[in-house]
């Protein structure tokens, strides 16, 4: 009888959680007190380090909420070039990594925008980390159609990438929108039984292409749905 009673009382506190996550994330501002954007700390090396990468910092809305994002632009350009949209996966942001992805592909001749979910890094919303699929699914749609809109961008040739929990987001985002050419996911991934690793990625942009090694080149149980030829 103990236990029944104790399996009861677990069964509503945890009950009650859910409750209470489901509410703030639909209603974000529910019961939670504001919670002021504070810039992180970075050693000067960091910070220099960051500057030394051409891009720059740009902005777009989603549902009302001001997103925050580095658009790294290839040089020379004549004409307007494809663009690959990413942003991090469960919790991270585009300063954990991202910037070493995006500069291999802008130095293959790709735009890149990478973006911040909102409730997550420099970008807007409250309550701060989030993480709620169907607000980063909107995010993401509205990354699309922010880079459709750039006079460096051809609207016609947007591909996406994601890593982790947002390689499930780029599949999704590709499925609801026929115009998505490419789609990347860097995610686990399973072959016959063994992790299975792709050193390499060769992307290409327009008749000229280059082999670009990732960070994610030694990282065993990772892999790339990248375009092959």
């Amino acid at each position: 009888m103990i236990f029944a009673y104790v399996g009861i009382t677990l069964g509503l506190v945890i009950g009650v959680f859910a409750l209470y996550l489901l509410i703030v994330a639909v209603m974000p501002g529910f019961s939670v007190p504001a919670q002021p954007l504070r810039g992180g700390e970075r050693s000067d090396e960091d910070r220099q380090a960051r500057l030394a990468v051409p891009k720059k910092e740009v902005s777009f809305q989603s549902k009302g909420t001001a997103h925050h994002a580095w658009l790294y632009l290839p040089e020379p350009r004549s004409h307007p070039v494809p663009c690959i949209v990413m942003a991090h996966g469960l919790g991270g942001t585009k300063d954990a990594g991202l910037e070493s992805y995006a500069v291999c592909f802008r130095d293959a001749g790709f735009a890149v925008l990478a973006f911040d979910y909102r409730h997550l890094g420099s970008s807007g919303g409250a309550p701060r980390q989030l993480v709620w699929i169907p607000y980063q699914l909107e995010d993401y749609a509205a990354a699309v159609d922010y880079a459709r809109g750039l006079a460096e961008v051809d609207a016609e040739r947007i591909a996406l990438w994601g890593t982790s929990l947002s390689g499930g987001h780029v599949i999704v985002t590709a499925a609801r929108d026929p115009r998505i050419g490419v789609r990347w996911r860097n995610a686990p991934g399973w072959t016959a039984g063994r992790p299975r690793s792709k050193p390499w990625n060769k992307v290409e942009s327009g008749s000229s292409s280059s082999w670009c090694r990732t960070p994610s080149a030694t990282s065993s149980g990772h892999s790339s749905d990248s375009p092959r030829t």
